[in-house]
């Protein structure tokens, strides 16, 4: 099969940077699955055991060699999936979580599930509500919410660290800055606990009409520790790489 994309550039090697603890990366499932093909499991990409896996056949997601939008492999939500590890993790406490994908303009639905340990327990990126805002959510705190946009690659990027919380967006093409917010303490610190990681929905919404995410999913990747601006830049610049694939 010709690809208009590089697998090499795509499964380039992750920045040596320290509590790596989650990874998913969309470009593995090139290398065993065909466009089109349903995805009932996806692999962790790091080789750590946290693969997620729908909840049942009815909410495999597809994967694209090439995205719509994109143009590069991704998993494609376009109705409501919910992808768990099999089994239950300590929650962390402190975080720094990178997410790659598009958002579809066409399949709108609140709350948009990126990944997370529970709902309103622990730690959760996604859309805020139905506006066009992602947050870094703890507990129930619904803070910081910055801006995002539909239909082009983006690339965000949360923090968590005692109460404090960041989120920033990126456009993954260029790299430039679409916005950027920060929630000082406000006593949401994050419990101690264990949860699944989840993608797309949590447990507690997946019968419900909001929450579900739609649209490519392409990478993710979840530090167990608050990293530095130039680690974060680092990890920015690793994830915007595949941008510069011919």
């Amino acid at each position: 099969m010709c690809l208009h994309y590089s697998l090499q550039i795509l499964l380039q090697v992750v920045p040596a940077v320290t509590g790596l603890w989650f990874h998913l990366n969309a470009a593995t499932l090139a290398t065993t699955k065909s466009d089109g093909e349903k995805v009932h499991t996806w692999p962790a990409a790091d080789g750590s055991g946290k693969d997620v896996i729908a909840h049942d056949a009815n909410e495999d997601v597809t994967f694209q060699a090439y995205g719509s939008i994109s143009g590069r492999p991704v998993a494609y939500f376009h109705s409501r999936h919910k992808l768990c590890t099999s089994s239950s993790y300590p929650v962390i406490q402190e975080l720094t979580v990178f997410w790659k994908g598009v958002f579809d303009s066409t399949k709108k639905n609140d709350w948009s599930h990126l990944v997370g340990q529970s709902h309103d327990a622990y730690w959760v990126l996604r859309r805020f509500s139905s506006s066009s805002q992602v947050t870094m959510h703890t507990r129930n705190s619904n803070q910081p919410n910055t801006n995002m946009e539909w239909d082009i690659p983006l690339i965000i990027v949360g923090t968590v660290t005692g109460g404090t919380r960041t989120v920033t967006v990126y456009r993954a093409s260029d790299k430039n800055q679409i916005s950027s917010m920060t929630q000082p303490g406000d006593g949401n610190n994050i419990p101690s606990g264990s949860a699944p990681i989840c993608i797309g929905l949590t447990e507690m919404y997946h019968t419900s009409n909001i929450c579900a995410f739609r649209g490519e999913y392409e990478e993710v990747m979840v530090y167990d520790r608050l990293l530095s601006t130039a680690e974060k830049d680092e990890i920015v610049s690793y994830l915007a790489k595949a941008d510069e694939a011919p």
